[in-house]
C-alpha cells in the first residue's frame, strides 16, 4: 500500500510541475502584449496602433491552444497515472467455469487471488462439484489478494417422493408428472382394501429423495376385491375344512350337522360349489357334518323286535283261539242247518 502512494504521489509531483510550466507560459505571453502596448503609446501615428492590434488577437489564440494542451496533458496524465497505480498491482480474475471446485480453487490461488464464498446450486446440466459461474466475471481486472466467489453444482434437483397410496389412478398420475416423472407404469391387482381404481402401493417409498425425471415410477392401483376359487370341502374332516375356510377368509359360515352313513366329523356338503370364483368376504356359506349313522333307528328296531316276537306270540294265540270259536259257530249252524233240513222233509213226507 505505501508503494501505491509513493507512486500517486510522484505522479501528481509531476503532473503539478507540468500544469505550472503551462501557466508561467501563459504569464510570460500576457506580459508580451504589454510591453508592446507601452512602446506604442509614445508612438502617435496610427501604424503603431494597427500593430497592436494585430499584435493582441495572435496572444488570445495562444492562449486557447495553451488552455487546450494543459487539459489534454491532465487528462493523459490522469489516465496514465490510473494505469500505472492500478494496474502494476491486479490481476485478470481467471476463467473456472466448468472446472471441479478443486481446479478452480487452485487456479484461483495461482491468479494471486482468494477463495472466496462457495455456494452450491443445483443444476441439472452441470456436473456435481463442478463450478457453474464466478464473482468476479473472468478477464475482470481486479486487485490481487480479491476475493473470487464460486456458485458450485450440488447436482441435479432431488425432490422428496410423495405418497400416492389412497389416491385414485388418474389423480396421482397428473400429481407424479407434475413432479418430473417422465416413466410411470400403472399395474391393476386385486385388493380386499382399497376400492377399484385407488393406488395400493408404490415402488419407491414415501420421503425419499429422488431425481424424478431419472427414476421409473410403479402404481399397483386396485381392479376391485381379491377373488378366489371356491375349494372342494366335501369328505374332508371338519378340523381341516375349518382351517381351510379360515385362511380363505369366509366371515359368514354357518355349520351344521345331519345323520350320515359317512363316519362323523366328515363335511357332507357345501351351499358354493367347487370351483366358483368368489370374494370370500362377500359370501355366505353353509358348511354340513355327519353325525354318523342314525342311532335312534338301529336301538329301536331291536326293542322293537322283541316286542313284536312277544306280540307275535300273542296274536298267534289269540288267533288260534279265534279259529275254535269260528268253527264251533260253524259247527252248530251247520248242525242247526241239518236239523232244519230233515224236519222240513218230514214235515213233507206226513
Amino acid at each position: 500500500m505505501s508503494l501505491i502512494i509513493q507512486k500517486l504521489v510522484s505522479i501528481i509531483t509531476i503532473l503539478m510541475r507540468i500544469i505550472e510550466t503551462i501557466i508561467i507560459i501563459i504569464i510570460t505571453n500576457n506580459n508580451i502584449p504589454n510591453n508592446n502596448n507601452n512602446s506604442g503609446k509614445n508612438q502617435k501615428n496610427s501604424y503603431s496602433n494597427l500593430g497592436n492590434k494585430e499584435k493582441k488577437q495572435p496572444s488570445k489564440v495562444k492562449h486557447v491552444i495553451l488552455a487546450l494542451l494543459a487539459i489534454i496533458f491532465i487528462v493523459v496524465g490522469a489516465f496514465f497515472a490510473y494505469n500505472y497505480i492500478v494496474g502494476a498491482d491486479s490481476v485478470s480474475a481467471p476463467e473456472v467455469r466448468n472446472k471441479t471446485l478443486e481446479e478452480a480453487k487452485v487456479t484461483i490461488v495461482k491468479a494471486g487471488l482468494e477463495v472466496g464464498d462457495v455456494t452450491e446450486v443445483a443444476s441439472d446440466d452441470v456436473k456435481e462439484n463442478t463450478v457453474i459461474d464466478s464473482d468476479p466475471k473472468a478477464g475482470k481486472k481486479v486487485r490481487k489478494g480479491s476475493k473470487v466467489d464460486l456458485r458450485v453444482s450440488s447436482g441435479k434437483k432431488t425432490v422428496d417422493m410423495p405418497n400416492y397410496v389412497g389416491l385414485d389412478e388418474d389423480t396421482a398420475k397428473r400429481n407424479a408428472s407434475k413432479l418430473g416423472f417422465k416413466n410411470v407404469t400403472v399395474e391393476k391387482v386385486e385388493s380386499n382394501n382399497y376400492e377399484s381404481g385407488k393406488v395400493v402401493a408404490q415402488n419407491i417409498s414415501a420421503g425419499s429423495e429422488i431425481v424424478p425425471n431419472e427414476k421409473e415410477l410403479i402404481l399397483q392401483v386396485s381392479s376391485g376385491k381379491k377373488k378366489v376359487t371356491m375349494p372342494n370341502l366335501v369328505n374332508q374332516s371338519s378340523q381341516v375344512a375349518q382351517s381351510t375356510i379360515a385362511s380363505y377368509g369366509f366371515r359368514n359360515v354357518t355349520y351344521k350337522e345331519e345323520y350320515s352313513d359317512k363316519e362323523a366329523g366328515t363335511v357332507i356338503s357345501q351351499s358354493i360349489r367347487s370351483g366358483a370364483s368368489i370374494v370370500p368376504g362377500e359370501e355366505s356359506l353353509e358348511i354340513v357334518i355327519s353325525k354318523g349313522k342314525k342311532p335312534s333307528t338301529n336301538t329301536n328296531t331291536n326293542s322293537n323286535d322283541k316286542d313284536d316276537s312277544s306280540n307275535s306270540k300273542n296274536t298267534n294265540n289269540s288267533t288260534s283261539d279265534k279259529k275254535i270259536v269260528l268253527l264251533i259257530i260253524i259247527q252248530i249252524a251247520i248242525t242247526t242247518v241239518v236239523i232244519v233240513i230233515v224236519t222240513i222233509i218230514q214235515i213233507i213226507k206226513k
